[in-house]
């Protein structure tokens, strides 16, 4: 509990490096945003999958649509809707005409298990789901009181409302989404965040990281579960750019993967860390020249530099590697450029320094850590989640006041330290929570669902397969009846 640290030092640690403050649109949302590529670009292309395409102007008019909907079916500011979806033009519309409707989605996994899905819905109060014929057998055992808008046979309905000049109810502290984490053991929690947390974000990625004036090819990759997707879809759209959506199979498929890739020209990827690897391994570098590839966003898990992800990025001297860190609760917070040079790329690359707008705090005990000494993570800044949703007790333990400024901070329960760069080295978790293909899993959870089927004394964790994936493993002890 003694303050070891020099004054120096301290100024250094707590604001130096937080000195991050830079002015941002504000008063815009990510809508306003979409709006002003809509007039500067009517008839490039947003969305393309398989052989269809769709333009800004196109996809503009459709959300149109959808939003007068919605709000002719009661939605009002902040209203939570439900978007049970697979991959397609009918899900960026879907996006985009809740958030026009000046509402927040909640993403809800077709694969996810009835159970988890009931759970969300209810927890999160959904009135309205939107679906198609294809999820549409997924939600028949939800309550009727919820009601479900079918957005392939409900369209001839939906269409008939007018599809240009919208009054965008929307503010920028007003909601962008509800993401439940992403933990497959335990009850999930729902995580609110503004729009402004994503514009700040957006605004410091096209500053900062972004070729100027570039329009990218962007994969879009994730499940609109996961946080990921956001950066995906809406980056994309504010930039200009567009999205590229893939089917299951060729997702799942690195072999297919990598030929779409190819054959797209696609130049940005945002991936989970496994898919890297994943990517990386099945990769041909003979065929590197078909690849156009200029950056890839790197997140959800530790990232290990393998020797298969060197030969990827040394057969692709054009493409740089980015590993980006922030949980749910807080988006993307900090972001670490791999030098160019990939003789310089350490094994365990750092997670970099906080990006605009935000703070990053390494404390013990609640005081700052000296440089190169471990400590928790602690968030502040502009990408703050307004807490948990329904879940007060867990709020306050998480997000509290912030001692060193303004705001509140966010516990990640994250270990790291400061380099002396002003960089961030992750050292993994300060209690036993995993990740696991970019799930969050609490093994005591496994544990304890062991214990109901007759294993009483188990112990679960996390090991590498030598190939850069985890698997959980379970010790168990047999008990000698005699």
């Amino acid at each position: 509990e003694i303050d070891i640290l020099t004054e120096e030092e301290k100024q250094k640690v707590l604001y130096e490096w937080n000195d991050t403050k830079v002015d941002y649109p504000k008063d815009k949302t990510i809508i306003h945003h979409f709006t002003e590529q809509v007039e500067k670009r009517p008839d490039a292309i947003a969305l393309i999958f398989g052989d269809e395409e769709m333009t800004y102007k196109e996809l503009d008019e459709r959300s149109n649509q959808l939003a007068r909907y919605l709000m002719d079916q009661g939605v009002k500011t902040e209203d939570l809707i439900g978007v049970c979806l697979e991959r397609s033009f009918e899900m960026i519309t879907a996006l985009l005409g809740i958030l026009k409707a000046g509402a927040a989605y909640v993403p809800i996994d077709p694969k996810y298990p009835q159970e988890r899905i009931k759970s969300i819905l209810k927890d999160a109060q959904v009135q309205l789901l939107l679906q198609d014929s294809k999820t549409h057998t997924l939600t028949v055992d939800i309550k009727d009181t919820i009601k479900k808008i079918s957005l392939d046979k409900d369209w001839p309905v939906i269409s008939q409302y007018r599809a240009s000049g919208f009054n965008y109810l929307v503010e920028p502290d007003d909601l962008i989404y509800i993401l439940y984490t992403s933990g497959s053991t335990g009850i999930p929690k729902g995580v609110p965040l503004a729009h402004k947390a994503l514009v700040n974000l957006f605004n410091w990625q096209s500053s900062k990281v972004s070729e100027r004036h570039q329009s990218y090819k962007t994969l879009q990759f994730s499940s609109i579960c996961f946080d990921m997707s956001a950066h995906e879809i809406f980056l994309t759209l504010i930039e200009g750019g567009s999205i590229y959506l893939i089917d299951e199979y060729s997702r799942k498929d690195f072999a297919q993967l990598h030929n779409y890739i190819q054959q797209h020209k696609i130049d940005r990827l945002f991936l989970p860390y496994v898919a890297l690897n994943s990517l990386s391994q099945s990769f041909d570098s003979l065929k590197s020249e078909a690849y156009e590839l200029k950056q890839i966003h790197v997140s959800a898990e530790q990232l290990k530099i393998t020797s298969e992800i060197i030969n990827f990025f040394q057969a692709l001297p054009t493409c740089r590697l980015f590993n980006n860190y922030g949980p749910t609760e807080t988006h993307v917070v900090t972001s670490f450029a791999l030098p160019e040079d990939i003789n310089e790329w350490s094994h365990l690359p750092s997670i970099g320094s906080p990006i605009d707008n935000t703070q990053i705090y390494i404390l013990n005990n609640g005081n700052p850590c000296p440089i190169a000494v471990p400590g928790e993570l602690l968030i502040g800044g502009t990408q703050l989640a307004r807490g948990y949703l329904n879940r007060p007790d867990l709020t306050a333990e998480k997000f509290i006041d912030n001692p060193f400024g303004e705001g509140r901070l966010y516990k990640t329960g994250d270990l790291a330290r400061w380099l002396p760069d002003g960089n961030i080295e992750f050292l993994g978790r300060i209690d036993h929570q995993i990740k696991v293909r970019g799930f969050r899993i609490e093994p005591g959870e496994i544990e304890h669902a062991l214990g109901t089927v007759g294993i009483d004394s188990s112990v679960v964790a996390a090991r590498d397969d030598g190939r850069g994936s985890k698997q959980l493993i379970t010790w168990t002890t047999e008990n000698d009846p005699f």
